[in-house]
């Protein structure tokens, strides 16, 4: 999402952005935003995939980088 709203901010340096998946229209009207609604569909979506274990092994390891780094 940052890269479409850099292009969307910047249309003058940004000459194109890819945003694969990036839910912009959702934020385009903010007023009585209902935040839950994306985050659970994320969630859906990251657990069906497996992404959620991913994440959270990605998580310990960079834990156990920061630990040993000391």
């Amino acid at each position: 999402m940052l890269s479409s709203w850099m292009r969307m901010k910047f249309p003058n340096i940004i000459d194109g952005a890819l945003a694969c998946s990036a839910p912009i229209f959702y934020f385009m009207n903010r007023e009585g935003l209902n935040f839950e609604i994306f985050y659970n569909i994320s969630t859906i979506s990251y657990t069906a995939n497996g992404c959620n274990l991913k994440i959270r092994e990605a998580y310990r390891r960079l834990d156990n980088y920061k630990t040993n780094a000391n």
